[in-house]
């Protein structure tokens, strides 16, 4: 019979997996997992088939970046809409993981840490922040301006982002954000027109 492996290096190691693997890892992985809170009050998870725990915001800071990197890698509309499901998931985990925090620090047996000083939790990609407040959802269905307009043309998209890239902030970049009917539509589209073939 073999070991179980350590939660901490199993999360650690998905970063590391094809985008499509990473995605399938967590969708399998997350339903399992236990939140529970260190006593500085650091965001901890367990799981039955793992040793040990993980920290929550590493495994959240995965998500966020698997989302992105729907639209960094270019990803197919079947592995974007792999993704949705992770959106509810992740915002239960870290619900059901505020809500054990906040009654640790008020029970006395965690410590709330300072946060002075380190500005915006969501502006500084902070997970917690960004997937309580719902910034995450829909992550996967961002296409940069040029791809989406190609897919989509004039069509209204559902979302927008704006920021400036380089050096000395010189170049507007654009992501669209596209609604999950208009990918699962492109995508049946898309196997129509190869069963043509």
């Amino acid at each position: 019979m073999t070991q179980p492996q350590d939660l901490q290096t199993h999360v650690d190691h998905l970063a590391s997996l094809p985008l499509e693997e990473t995605i399938q890892e967590l969708l399998r992985l997350v339903p399992g997992l236990t939140p529970s809170v260190s006593l500085t009050a650091d965001r901890l998870i367990i799981h039955d088939r793992y040793t040990g725990t993980a920290h929550l915001d590493v495994l959240g800071r995965l998500y966020l970046q698997t989302g992105s990197r729907c639209t960094a890698e270019h990803a197919s509309f079947a592995t974007r809409l792999s993704y949705l499901p992770l959106d509810p998931l992740f915002l239960r985990l870290y619900e059901r993981s505020d809500d054990i925090r906040n009654a640790a620090i008020k029970a006395g047996t965690a410590i709330e840490p300072s946060y002075e000083d380190e500005g915006c939790p969501c502006c500084s990609g902070e997970p917690s922040a960004v997937i309580l407040m719902g910034f995450a959802d829909g992550e996967s269905l961002y296409y940069d301006e040029e791809e989406y307009r190609r897919l989509w043309g004039s069509t209204e998209s559902t979302g927008t982002r704006l920021f400036y890239e380089g050096e000395n902030r010189e170049r507007r970049a654009c992501m669209l954000m596209a609604s999950r009917e208009q990918v699962e539509a492109m995508m049946l589209r898309e196997r129509g027109t190869t069963a043509m073939l």
